[in-house]
């Protein structure tokens, strides 16, 4: 799963966006360019320092790929969490990511990154949140 992450100025560009069933046009290298590519759009709500020289960033995002929204989506929160860390600078940062608004289906998501002591790498990167379910099915194989 690949993510092409476009940072926009404000919430009001955030809810601009729209599900017109166009995909971005992307040119990744040659072993990334398989399988899905979606459209995560973000902006940085605030960034503030914590003890201990962490940082904590607040984030609120829109998932499109294609006609298709989704409400919560942790694979995209990490690849943004992971980028915007390494952009950082800084050895441990918690994201806070809000998902979903615009669709009237909240989610918030946490992410918390750390970084190699050359700031370079990811060490670890944990997700968490909660889930609800919002459709049940089957699939029977004959």
């Amino acid at each position: 799963m690949n993510f092409a992450c476009v940072e926009l100025e404000g919430l009001e560009a955030l809810g601009a966006v729209g599900c017109n069933g166009l995909k971005p046009a992307v040119r990744l290298d040659r072993e990334w360019d398989v399988g899905f590519v979606g459209a995560l759009f973000y902006v940085v709500l605030g960034v503030e320092d914590v003890e201990g020289g962490g940082r904590k960033v607040q984030v609120r995002t829109r998932m499109i790929e294609g006609a298709f929204e989704d409400a919560a989506t942790g694979s995209a929160a990490c690849a943004l969490a992971g980028f915007l860390a390494l952009k950082g600078g800084v050895r441990r940062v918690e994201f806070e990511v809000v998902q979903g608004v615009e669709m009237g289906r909240r989610s918030e998501i946490g992410v918390v990154v750390g970084l190699t002591e050359g700031l370079d790498g990811l060490e670890s990167l944990e997700l968490s949140g909660s889930a609800v379910r919002v459709m049940e099915g089957k699939v029977v194989v004959e």
